[in-house]
């Protein structure tokens, strides 16, 4: 856009003013590499109204993007490019192994998958003179002698992967920057910033692409990292903040809390991702938490920013059995998992068109979309509008046992005042964690339209093998005639 402003400023009817445009177009081009055209690659169409399912989740190691959840669940893979791969000793570049990287993101560029690329850790030789601190398998620290290498890394390859046709636009620095037994950085959590964090997102900003922050570990309070951020004044320098699963399983109080934060710092619209959260035995926690953090993000800014918040799943798939992945993961091999199976229902109840939230309905037993407290959880009910052909009308529900337990019913009565006679509405279903779909008869008054719906999955239902428990989370989905 800065470009095309000072091409505008030079141009003139005189045609040696109109060469001397054209060849500031040229340099401005030179000089601004491929990031700074992707908003458009990247971005939403301008008559969206809202961020998609797709736009919000994400994977860790994933694939080349064909297998069936990137259709409508999957947007984005995260995979690292480590620096010992690319540069084993000193000055000896392997261009091969960037070469073998890139075509992977293309090849998933192809798909409609976007690539987040970590660049992590050290090199073997980056600690000098002090011994290498190995976490995890991997080189730990970078001493203040090798920050120009560590810098020269992070520009070959950021200038690679962000050129055409590969057109990556976010990187993030490190993984879990914290120290060992907590995270994968071998130095002070002071060090982190300014050997490693600091100098690679100043790279990045120079050649127009977008930092995304190391993934702050679950291990430590938020408010140290926040504590750390102020120290080394790093807010200017970082374009999305991400952490790792730091909401638990009940809640998404982090969210709120670290917009909080930006906010008093006057980062207001800064993305917040979780660029690894999951590893869960259980499908039915995508029609929960995932709903749940869906909800905060399209009522916190993700109608004028798709990429306001994006949550990636780890990991995609795994081949071991006797991996600890092998029964929370998305794919075992080939075959879609359970988790998988209720993300792909997840997606496919909001899939379709950008959404934004619906809040003209009510519900007997007066829940609402209100974000528990930290380390509690609370019934939830959010409404949500796909904006679609036709058009829906979602009710997600997260149902406690314990707030049921003096109800007399085992249903919940939901009314939509604006919705006042038959004509509008095409269908109303309850759609469970395993995809599986019951018809409901809606009734019409001068209420509006009131749909009785009943807690228990059907007993014909996959989820009825899953380790469920009693109350289930699910949806109700209004289909519209239009």
């Amino acid at each position: 856009m800065q470009s095309a402003k000072l091409l505008k400023k030079h141009v003139s009817s005189d045609s040696a003013n109109l060469w001397m445009a054209l060849m500031l177009a040229v340099v401005l081009l030179i000089a601004h590499p491929a990031c700074a055209d992707k908003v458009k690659l990247q971005g939403h169409n301008a008559n969206q109204v809202g961020a998609t399912f797709r736009n919000f989740s994400a994977v860790n190691m994933g694939g080349s993007g064909d297998a069936s959840l990137y259709g409508n669940a999957l947007s984005m893979n995260r995979l690292e490019i480590l620096w010992v791969h690319v540069e084993p000793t000193k000055g000896n570049w392997d261009q091969m192994f960037l070469d073998r990287y890139a075509a992977g993101v293309l090849e998933r560029k192809n798909n409609n998958v976007e690539s987040l690329v970590l660049l992590a850790y050290g090199a073997d030789w980056s600690a000098d003179p002090k011994d290498q601190i190995y976490h995890g398998g991997h080189p730990a620290y970078i001493s203040t002698e090798h920050i120009p290498d560590w810098v020269n890394y992070v520009d070959r390859v950021v200038s690679h992967l962000s050129a055409p046709p590969f057109n990556v636009k976010y990187f993030q620095i490190w993984n879990e920057p914290y120290q060992e037994g907590c995270g994968f950085w071998g130095g002070s959590a002071d060090e982190y910033f300014t050997n490693a964090y600091l100098p690679a997102a100043g790279k990045i900003r120079e050649l127009g692409c977008k930092v995304v922050y190391g993934g702050w570990p679950s291990c430590q309070d938020l408010s140290t990292w926040v504590a750390l951020m102020d120290k080394h004044k790093a807010w200017d320098d970082t374009d999305v903040l991400s952490f790792h699963y730091q909401s638990g399983w009940m809640t998404v109080w982090a969210w709120p809390r670290m917009r909080a934060a930006s906010t008093r710092r006057g980062f207001p619209d800064m993305p917040i991702w979780t660029t690894e959260v999951g590893a869960i035995g259980n499908g039915e926690w995508f029609t929960d938490w995932y709903t749940k953090l869906f909800y905060w993000a399209i009522t916190n800014g993700a109608d004028k920013n798709p990429d306001m918040v994006k949550t990636f799943y780890f990991k995609e798939s795994e081949h071991d059995p006797n991996s600890y992945h092998y029964t929370r993961d998305l794919y075992q091999g080939d075959k879609i998992t359970e988790r998988g199976l209720g993300l792909q229902t997840t997606a496919d109840v909001f899939d379709g068109g950008p959404v934004t939230a619906y809040k003209n309905f009510s519900n007997d037993h007066g829940f609402t979309a209100d974000i528990a407290s930290f380390g509690h959880g609370a019934s939830a009910i959010e409404g949500f509008e796909i904006h679609a052909r036709p058009r829906r009308i979602v009710a997600a529900f997260q149902l406690r046992e314990e707030d049921l337990k003096d109800s007399a019913t085992n249903k919940i009565t939901l009314t939509y005042p604006q919705l006042l006679t038959a004509v509008a509405v095409r269908n109303v279903t309850r759609v469970d964690p395993a995809g599986h779909t019951t018809n409901l008869r809606p009734v019409y008054s001068s209420r509006g339209m009131e749909v009785i719906v009943p807690i228990a999955n059907d007993p014909a239902s996959l989820a009825q093998s899953w380790n469920i428990g009693t109350v289930s989370p699910f949806f109700v989905v209004i289909t519209m005639s239009e």
